[in-house]
């Protein structure tokens, strides 16, 4: 008795499953890698999980580059490429003695080179001059509209700022 041999398309798609199966997460699905896209409440719990600390990260924290409103940060980048999708940077903003007092980040979320193409997150200690709310909350979201926060100083001040502000120095 002879085996009857399965329809080539058969054959395709186990092999396409098969590979799919053993394909490695994509940085999108990986929390060790990128920031999530949620909100606040969801961006704060990673950043308190310091999942982003495994990162290329700054030896020290340094001053503000021109126009930066921040203070003094220390920048972790996930080492993607800044034009690739899931490109992303946390910046710990720390007071004079080196405490973290808020944080900043921001990860690609488009191809095109446009402030919009990122999500920003920023919460900044009360007293900073970055414009924020009542809870230190400065930037969450895309900046889709103008006049809103994110494109009105998030993304204006980082295009017009030098590349490495994106990532580490």
């Amino acid at each position: 008795m002879t085996a009857t041999p399965r329809p080539a398309g058969a054959r395709c798609i186990a092999s396409v499953l098969a590979l799919a199966a053993c394909a490695p997460a994509t940085a999108a699905d990986d929390p060790d890698r990128v920031p999530p896209l949620d909100g606040r409440d969801a961006i704060e719990a990673w950043l308190a999980s310091g999942r982003y600390l495994g990162w290329d990260c700054a030896a020290e924290p340094h001053d503000p580059v021109a126009p930066s409103p921040h203070g003094r940060v220390r920048a972790c980048s996930n080492g993607i490429a800044v034009d690739q999708i899931d490109a992303a940077v946390v910046i710990e903003i720390v007071d004079g003695v080196g405490a973290i007092t808020g944080f900043g980040a921001h990860r690609r979320t488009r191809t095109e080179d446009t402030g919009d193409a990122w999500y920003w997150y920023m919460r900044v200690p009360l007293h900073s001059a970055t414009l924020h709310d009542v809870d230190g909350l400065a930037a969450d979201g895309w900046g889709f509209e103008a006049g809103d926060p994110v494109a009105t100083y998030c993304a204006a001040c980082h295009q017009a700022a030098p590349s490495y502000v994106f990532g580490v120095p």
